[in-house]
């Protein structure tokens, strides 16, 4: 028998007789090897029980160490995203600055168009009440003349 498993028959033993539960320490001694190496209801002995509760601690271990690794790098690749994301979001704020600035300049184009455009209004404006005025007189002008031509004559 292995030593461990010795240790624990005799530490079962032992505490089977402080607590009354058998008359002499050679029934606590086989009582105690019986729990610990007899079979249970589903057919496994406890000393099997318990190696397969180790390999699943085991395994347990082990899906946890792959878990946290996992984390590890999906945290990584989320600060990397967040990364990603500030500078994508610095590059659309340069965009929308020169958007603005661009619409800006387009529209004080357009202002300079429109107000250029009124002056030229006003001017052609002028310009025709100028040529009036210069047909007006040439026309007084011609009256005048074939005024005086009749008094001539």
């Amino acid at each position: 028998m292995e030593e461990q498993l010795r240790k624990k028959i005799s530490e079962l033993a032992k505490s089977l007789k402080d607590l009354h539960l058998v008359a002499t320490m050679e029934e606590a001694y086989k009582r105690a090897k019986e729990i610990l190496t007899a079979k249970e209801e589903k057919g496994k002995p406890l000393k099997e029980l318990y190696k397969g509760e180790q390999t699943i601690e085991k395994e347990l271990k082990e899906t946890m160490q792959e878990l946290k690794k996992e984390a590890k790098q999906e945290e990584q690749e989320l600060k990397k995203i967040e990364k990603e994301t500030k500078t994508a979001s610095k590059e659309v704020k340069e965009i929308e600055e020169k958007l603005k600035k661009t619409d800006e300049k387009i529209e004080t184009e357009k202002l300079k168009e429109d107000i250029e455009k009124a002056e030229a209004e006003e001017i052609k404006e002028e310009l025709e009440k100028i040529q009036q005025n210069i047909q007006d007189t040439k026309d007084i002008l011609e009256e005048a003349e074939k005024a005086q031509e009749k008094e001539k004559k």
